[in-house]
């Protein structure tokens, strides 16, 4: 078990079978999963009125790009995955050019590496800057 399996994720799927099939991933990894959220405004609320760690978007819900969760994630430096049937030639907004992008169909083993790997991140940017003398200018 490592440390990033209690945390709070953050689904955002339209297709039921593919969320469910996510939620399981994500349970099964040790998880707690908030949503699945199915259409853009459902994330939007969640963004707004819920709590968690990171998320996994669908880039297209129901034909709707999932850009302003994205947007709203990154303001809030709130990691995120994201998961698409589109090729490599989607354009992403800048908000979206460092999450990680997954293909479908997923594999777990994927799913929890990206997820750990934006946990990864997001903990070394926001890690206390040590001085020359090696004390925090924080503490």
């Amino acid at each position: 078990m490592t440390e990033f399996q209690a945390r709070r994720i953050l689904l955002v799927d339209d297709e039921a079978l593919v969320a469910l099939h996510v939620e399981d991933m994500l349970s099964g990894a040790g998880y707690e999963v908030v949503g699945p959220a199915h259409r853009l405004q459902d994330a939007l609320t969640v963004v707004d009125e819920d709590v968690f760690d990171a998320a996994v978007l669908d880039v297209n819900l129901a034909g709707e790009y999932v850009w302003p969760v994205a947007e709203k994630l990154f303001a809030r430096k709130i990691p995120f995955v994201l998961l698409t049937g589109f090729g490599k030639g989607l354009r992403l907004p800048q908000c979206c050019a460092r999450a990680p992008r997954l293909s479908k169909p997923l594999q777990a083993g994927e799913l929890i590496d990206a997820l750990e790997g934006v946990f990864r991140r997001s903990r070394a940017f926001s890690a206390p800057i040590e001085s020359d003398r090696g004390s925090s200018f924080l503490s």
